[in-house]
């Protein structure tokens, strides 16, 4: 699991953060200033920094001074999540080896795509995935299996099934229910990969793609995701 710090004096923004990351299946940690955020960065070890600019003892852009300049730190990724959004303190990030600069307020979708652009991912995703379970029906020609999610995306999902007819390239319908208080939406796929099994006794991962997925359908998805990542579903 990859790490991610977070050094903000804000708590309420690092509650708020680190709850979208875990969500999108990060281990996160925190600090409030740039003392206690370079010592968890020296435990931690983490694939990418997130900071603040404005925080206590320090100096602007001191955090990517020095982590950039220590050949224990310099492939960290460090980006600046700030209230200040002026040019001049955009381009003294570039000067002092920042990776990218965002102002806040953060959406999930800006979250999702500064995480793509910063981390090496294999395949880059444009669309968000979360990991989640819900309740799914997945039928194919001849089989109806029910079974949970174990990550939602806008493209696909993937789901615990563990069926010798369930193979690549298998046509499916699959049967979604979001929440309790909502109808189960329906979506068809295919099968795209088999997932073996994480641990003895554990279902086999199937990796659905969508197909022919319907414009309402696909914002219906896209807001249940975005809400889920941020907290809001749970309010």
């Amino acid at each position: 699991m990859k790490k991610i710090v977070i050094i903000d004096p804000s708590e309420t923004f690092i509650k708020l953060v680190s709850r979208t990351l875990a969500r999108m299946g990060y281990e996160v940690f925190h600090a409030f200033d740039l003392e206690s955020g370079l010592s968890v960065i020296a435990q931690t070890k983490p694939s990418l920094v997130l900071a603040e600019i404005n925080v206590p003892n320090s100096k602007g852009m001191d955090l990517c001074e020095k982590l950039c300049g220590d050949p224990r730190t310099s492939t960290i990724p460090v980006v600046i999540v700030t209230t200040d959004g002026k040019e001049q303190s955009l381009e003294r990030a570039k000067k002092a080896g920042c990776s990218d600069y965002l102002t806040k307020p953060l959406t999930v979708r800006d979250i999702h795509l500064m995480l793509q652009r910063n981390l090496p991912f294999a395949v880059k995703r444009q669309m968000l995935r979360l990991d989640i379970a819900v309740d799914a029906i997945i039928r194919t020609s001849d089989q109806t299996f029910k079974t949970r999610t174990r990550t939602i995306g806008e493209g696909g999902l993937l789901v615990e099934i563990d069926h010798p007819s369930v193979h690549t390239g298998s046509q499916v319908e699959i049967s979604l229910r979001l929440s309790p208080a909502t109808p189960s939406i329906d979506l068809k796929g295919e099968v795209i990969y088999l997932l073996n099994q994480v641990a003895p006794f554990s279902p086999r991962g199937v990796g659905i793609k969508f197909s022919d997925i319907r414009k309402e359908t696909s914002e219906l998805l896209r807001k249940f995701l975005e809400q889920a990542a941020s907290g809001e579903s749970e309010k």
